[in-house]
């Protein structure tokens, strides 16, 4: 798992062509009120993402 500055980073040597992004999701979580949950280990990681009445 790379991170640099609390933000993962790719590995992909496409670093700009896929996903919507970690950053993105934060902002949908946030603009409706939810909470995110980010845990990693050295080889992986989990979001649980909680967002009610929609």
């Amino acid at each position: 798992m790379l991170t640099k500055n609390n933000r993962f980073l790719t590995t992909k040597k496409d670093k700009t062509s896929h996903g919507i992004g970690l950053e993105n999701i934060k902002e949908i979580v946030n603009k409706y009120n939810g909470n995110l949950d980010i845990t990693h280990t050295e080889t992986d990681f989990t979001i649980t993402i909680f967002i009610g009445n929609l």
